[in-house]
């Protein structure tokens, strides 16, 4: 959608992005799997970076958002990519000795 003058720039530049990021802390740690069951009850890919059956360092599913048709009346499909990541996995350190680096 054209967002006025003053933005014609941000008009060429803007991108639907590609992936929503949902960012949880020990993810892993936590029942993760049962968020894995519950996307697998819609239409839709999902991907997993795992450590084993029951942790996941990051997964991602695809939604459909709409479908279309191109000139040739070939149907496709508008997917957003929702991806769950652990923040824990991509730390050095504990989120406590995080905590103690902040100003008062």
């Amino acid at each position: 959608m054209f967002r006025g003058v003053a933005h014609d720039q941000c008009n060429k530049d803007f991108e639907v992005p590609k992936f929503v990021p949902v960012v949880s802390h020990n993810l892993s740690g936590s029942d993760a799997h049962l968020f894995i069951n519950n996307l697998g009850t819609t239409k839709g890919k999902i991907r997993c970076l795992a450590t084993n059956d029951e942790k996941y360092i990051s997964f991602s599913k695809d939604i459909v958002m709409s479908t279309s048709k191109n000139k040739d009346g070939k149907t496709f499909e508008n997917k957003l990519e929702i991806r769950f990541i652990d923040s824990f996995r991509f730390m050095q350190t504990s989120l406590t000795k995080l905590v103690e680096n902040l100003p008062s």
